[in-house]
């Protein structure tokens, strides 16, 4: 990832599926930040960081990650988090991880990262060392993801992941669609309690629910000559 501009650009991927969490059934998310790497284009006072999201569908989060500092400043294994509530900390540096404030966790190499959801807290681990509990009392919606930053326009950060895996909790949306011909319209069904969502192009997508919501589990929709429209369920 090149910055084109400050501050804090970057690219993440995320989950499109949202999953489910409660005491009796967390959720885990872990994967393995294989390289942490950079090129100092602006000098020294350069910063990047490397890691991993949970969000949910209000845009509440946490982001676990690794902070890369080349002057003497903070840096290191941290979390950013966003709950609205007092201790927040979505910008800047985060909150530091005192288990993982040690040489080995420091090397930007090979680390298994991984965040565990309950409904209530979100429990951080580095190679199944244990850093912190956080309050996420959040349990629907969620999604997971994986990303890199860096802090100055034109400088580079390049973030290698592997071995992404989702165990635990449940994926509400699940089921399926299907679609057919009703004379001159389309008959869209599905199965599973997603909520339908449309979009007019597929480059960029722009996703929107279906409005007023179908009643049950179809819907029937009048084709526009010469026009695009897809369907998901979310």
């Amino acid at each position: 990832m090149t910055a084109e501009a400050a501050a804090w650009p970057g690219l993440a991927l995320l989950t499109v599926q949202a999953f489910s969490a409660a005491q009796t059934t967390p959720v885990t998310f872990e994967i393995d930040r294989v390289l942490f790497d950079f090129v100092l284009v602006t000098g020294t006072g350069a910063k990047q960081r490397t890691g991993l999201w949970i969000k949910d569908a209000a845009g509440n989060f946490v982001f676990f990650n690794d902070y890369l500092a080349h002057d003497g400043g903070p840096f290191g294994w941290n979390f950013n988090r966003m709950i609205g509530q007092t201790g927040d900390n979505p910008t800047g540096v985060g909150t530091d991880i005192l288990p993982f404030a040690q040489t080995r966790f420091d090397d930007r190499r090979r680390h298994r990262a991984k965040v565990v959801a309950n409904g209530s807290t979100v429990r951080l681990y580095l190679d199944d060392v244990f850093g912190t509990e956080i309050p996420f009392p959040f349990s629907q919606g969620l999604s997971f993801g994986f990303g890199a930053y860096v802090g100055a326009a034109t400088d580079i950060v390049r973030g290698y992941f592997d071995d992404a895996r989702i165990t635990g909790g449940s994926a509400p949306v699940g089921g399926r669609l299907s679609a057919g011909a009703q004379g001159a319209n389309i008959g869209i069904s599905w199965t599973g309690t997603g909520v339908l969502q449309f979009t007019d192009s597929l480059s960029p997508a722009n996703w929107q629910d279906v409005t007023p919501a179908p009643t049950g589990n179809s819907v029937t929709v009048t084709p526009t000559p010469g026009g695009n429209r897809f369907y998901r369920l979310r």
